[in-house]
């Protein structure tokens, strides 16, 4: 069955996006139009050549003439129209598309769609003085549960509709689904996410979520600054 890694994409950093997209030797070579998104597939034509490990352990077993190396092929496919953008990440695409996604969308999407009874893997982590993180596997279906100082960074579970979502997803800063479609019903897909995102939660899981409002950035930041000064004010009267 396919696998389909979603990133969300930060719609005004597309331009950037791609033009890291040509930097590390991905090129467009193909585009359409379906529905209302413009596919672009980006494919590195020629992927730099990656040493092998054994190669130099086993160099005496190998004729000189011969210097094997592997070839590491990785492409992404971006999905996109005026108001938003998706990529599907293939190969080490990855590390370039986290840097230009939206960081909320697997656990927003999450807390639309999964079965609150039904996690098989989180990862969390803690602001505790006893521990900092864990990854926990568990051996059947189990209700999401958390500690007091948990946040959410990763987590498996089934969803509430298996015949939209496909029966097991994993959630982190992308979506990762495991459905039986062509890469052409993407577009529906996406508008399906779109819709969904604009529902309200079923569930709120404990995460660490970026503060966006200017006026609450300004007052913490001056809270902050009161709480150095008032720390520097204490130490120089010692």
């Amino acid at each position: 069955m396919p696998k389909y890694n979603i990133y969300k994409i930060i719609r005004s950093k597309l331009d950037e996006l791609i033009f890291k997209f040509e930097s590390v030797g991905l090129k467009k070579v193909s585009s359409r139009k379906i529905d209302n998104y413009c596919f672009d597939f980006y494919f590195s034509k020629e992927p730099p050549e990656i040493s092998i490990w054994w190669v130099k352990v086993y160099n005496d077993f190998i004729p000189k003439e011969e210097t094997p190396k592997n070839l590491a092929y990785f492409s992404s496919l971006l999905i996109y129209n005026n108001d938003v953008c998706y990529a599907v990440s293939m190969g080490k695409s990855h590390f370039y598309l986290k840097n230009y996604c939206d960081l909320d969308f697997g656990l927003n999407l999450a807390e639309r769609i999964i079965d609150e009874t039904k996690l098989t893997i989180k990862n969390a982590k803690y602001f505790s003085i006893n521990k900092s993180k864990t990854i926990t596997t568990y051996r059947g279906p189990s209700r999401i549960d958390y500690d007091s100082g948990e946040s959410f960074h990763y987590i498996k579970a089934k969803t509430i509709d298996e015949k939209k979502w496909g029966r097991t997803v994993s959630f982190g800063h992308s979506v990762c689904f495991n459905l039986n479609i062509k890469p052409d019903q993407l577009a529906q897909l996406i508008s399906l996410i779109e819709e969904t995102l604009k529902k309200p939660k079923i569930l709120t899981l404990p995460r660490i979520e970026m503060i966006k409002d200017k006026e609450s950035i300004k007052a913490l930041d001056r809270k902050l600054a009161l709480a150095i000064e008032k720390k520097r004010t204490k130490y120089s009267n010692r």
